[in-house]
């Protein structure tokens, strides 16, 4: 990595007095990191390539604790490039990001591997600055972008960050193929089943949060799962993501039998993010055509990844009924990696 540059103070750190947001900003002849505090209005130079990183979802994690960005460009003026990662820090733990999927790197443009080693070592720097005990990067699945998700593990291990948590997630690839053709046997017959009982699939509209909250807590209780969304998160982000979180169902008449919050990361993705089933139906497995659903919305709708997420128990860890029904579905296994430091 190149020498950052010192600055008039003698410090490659410079305190940023004469702007708010800005509290450090660290520098090389090639790249610029800035590191903002708090700052939910300006913490995308351009728009976030997924959801969670977006200013706007940025605000619905908020609970206590700092908010710091930092934030890679170019120190050439002629290069459109750039990239930013999120920490919420609270009791000198810092977490990109706690209260969503998976936080790590936005991007855009074509990132050289030199700016990212330079922004993950400004973020060791300024962990050890501020005294953090710990950082950890929760990144995105391996399928969103493979490219780049190896490169991020590739310069964090190099950063000193191991990999503390690797676990298994599951997407469907969307294409012209009916979704009965990519399906096993199995899942197969338990969809002609709920087609022979009169099942339907329906995107809800102006339910509450609070009649979905009751569903899919019911649900959880009943096999033991704890809640991942409290309601009045879930309140902000059906009323704040009208276009992006969207709640689908398989009805039985007017008898909801499985149902989920779905969220629309970007453009090309869609995250099947909190399904639930009404257990009385579960003989006939409608979660299968509640995925039919899914996979013939995100054909409708121009998706290319339709994400089933990680595939495990109430406690954590790899449930392997989960993961073979996933496979059945036309699952495609991808690994979805959580980085650690302690400093």
């Amino acid at each position: 990595m190149a020498a950052a540059k010192r600055s008039k103070k003698g410090s490659s750190l410079v305190a940023a007095t004469n702007e708010k947001a800005i509290v450090a900003t660290y520098e090389t002849d090639d790249f610029v990191v800035q590191v903002l505090q708090n700052d939910f209005e300006q913490t995308n130079g351009s728009a976030a390539r997924f959801i969670f990183n977006s200013a706007a979802h940025l605000r619905t994690q908020h609970a206590g604790g700092l908010l710091f960005s930092l934030r890679l460009s170019s120190n050439k003026g002629e290069v459109d490039f750039g990239a930013l990662i999120h920490f919420f820090v609270a009791n000198n733990q810092a977490v990109s990001l706690q209260r969503a999927s998976f936080g790590s790197i936005d991007w855009h443009g074509n990132v050289p591997d030199a700016g990212l080693i330079f922004l993950f070592s400004c973020t060791n720097e300024f962990a050890l600055q501020r005294g953090w005990q710990s950082g950890e990067i929760r990144n995105f699945p391996q399928c969103y972008a493979p490219q780049l998700a190896e490169r991020i593990r590739e310069t964090l291990v190099g950063q000193g960050f191991g990999v503390s948590k690797n676990q298994v997630n599951y997407h469907i690839l969307v294409s012209e193929e009916p979704f009965y053709r990519i399906l096993g046997n199995a899942n197969r017959r338990r969809l002609r089943k709920c087609q022979r009982a009169g099942f339907s699939f329906e995107q809800l509209h102006g339910c509450s949060a609070q009649q979905v909250y009751d569903f899919i807590a019911a649900s959880r209780a009943r096999q033991q799962y704890r809640m991942t969304l409290e309601l009045p998160q879930m309140e902000r982000l059906m009323r704040d993501f009208p276009d992006q979180v969207l709640i689908f169902c398989v009805k039985d008449r007017e008898n909801i039998a499985c149902l989920t919050l779905a969220v629309r990361v970007n453009e090309g993705i869609l995250y099947n993010f909190c399904p639930a089933d009404n257990l009385d139906y579960r003989t006939y497995s409608p979660s299968v055509m509640l995925t039919e659903g899914l996979y013939e919305f995100s054909q409708r709708s121009g998706i290319g990844v339709l994400d089933l997420g990680i595939s495990v128990d109430a406690d954590g860890n790899l449930k392997p009924t989960l993961v073979r029904f996933k496979e059945n579905l036309g699952g495609v296994v991808s690994e979805k990696w959580t980085f650690k430091r302690d400093y």
